[in-house]
């Protein structure tokens, strides 16, 4: 029969009590036939992690899966962690879509006017959202979090004055939460009072802070007329939609 020796270290001056937890039923205790150090941590047992079957430089206490399509299998001690998809961006985690309710009439001539109000997320018959949405405040749009996103808004502009010039539609984007540039505009002229001109527009924008990239819409008069953009709160008139394409 093998025995088992407590043995005391001759430098240290500490106590090393093992104490019994407070059970009526009687515990075994197997240890394990190796030699070595039996490495015990007040958190709990270590786990090892590997990627793609190397072992990480160090080990882990507690693993946390999260994101869209990430599971994490097995019955035994070997877990598997599979994202769906594949790797690279990290999927489509954001999707949202938001509409002018009322429309905005601009009058100044030579300059952008913003839409800064009558902004809602849509709520049509069938609107389905995806993740966390955009916020908005005064017309500024801010992303839920980081990532590489598509943006895609389209304008219903009439001349209610007669004959214009020129109106351009906007997207006007800050990455220091500051100062705002144009990265997309449509341009249209020359119209019919009595006709809604459509104007669309489109950009890809990396968001690698949510403090800071935002962004906003705008038109521009060249000569001064009197040009609305429409909205409605039952359908889209003039609205954008947004889609969180990956990772940054």
């Amino acid at each position: 029969m093998s025995n088992v020796k407590i043995q005391g270290n001759a430098s240290g001056t500490g106590t090393i009590t093992l104490q019994a937890p407070n059970t009526n039923t009687d515990r075994t205790i197997n240890l394990p036939d190796l030699s070595g150090n039996l490495g015990l941590t007040s958190a709990g047992t270590s786990i090892t992690v590997q990627d793609e079957g190397s072992t990480l430089s160090t080990a882990a206490e507690t693993l946390n899966f999260v994101g869209s399509g990430v599971t994490a299998s097995g019955t035994g001690t070997t877990k598997t962690i599979t994202i769906s998809g594949g790797g690279g961006g990290g999927g489509i985690t954001m999707a949202d879509h938001w509409r002018l309710t009322a429309g905005r009439n601009f009058v100044a001539a030579n300059t952008t006017e913003f839409i800064t109000a009558n902004w809602e997320r849509s709520d049509s018959t069938g609107y389905g959202q995806l993740g966390t949405g955009m916020t908005e405040s005064s017309g500024v749009f801010s992303f839920p979090s980081t990532g590489i996103y598509f943006i895609h808004a389209e304008a219903l502009v009439v001349d209610t004055a007669g004959t214009w010039n020129r109106v351009d539609f906007e997207l006007h984007v800050t990455t220091n939460n500051s100062t705002y540039s144009v990265v997309s505009l449509k341009r249209g002229g020359n119209g019919n009072n009595s006709k809604a001109i459509p104007y669309s527009l489109s950009s890809i924008i990396d968001v690698t802070d949510t403090s800071n990239v935002k962004f906003k819409f705008g038109a521009y008069q060249l000569q001064y007329h009197t040009a609305d953009i429409l909205g409605d709160t039952n359908e889209t008139r003039t609205g954008f939609t947004v889609i969180r394409l990956g990772d940054t």
